[in-house]
């Protein structure tokens, strides 16, 4: 049986930015070995944003 990881998270700090803009806030931060982890609650708006903000970087 597989889980599901109910959380995206993420250290790159112009993402959490970018979701903050969008209105999209953060659930926890975690720092694991000095480096900060971001989670977010996955939904369809956070795919969404996430989907524009890497389609303009790269």
């Amino acid at each position: 049986m597989n889980k599901w990881d109910k959380e995206y998270c993420t250290q790159f700090l112009d993402e959490v930015d970018y979701l903050a803009n969008k209105g999209i806030k953060y659930v926890f931060v975690k720092r694991i070995d000095g480096v900060r982890n971001y989670k977010y609650t996955k939904t369809p708006e956070l795919f969404e944003a996430l989907a524009v903000f890497y389609k303009t970087i790269i």
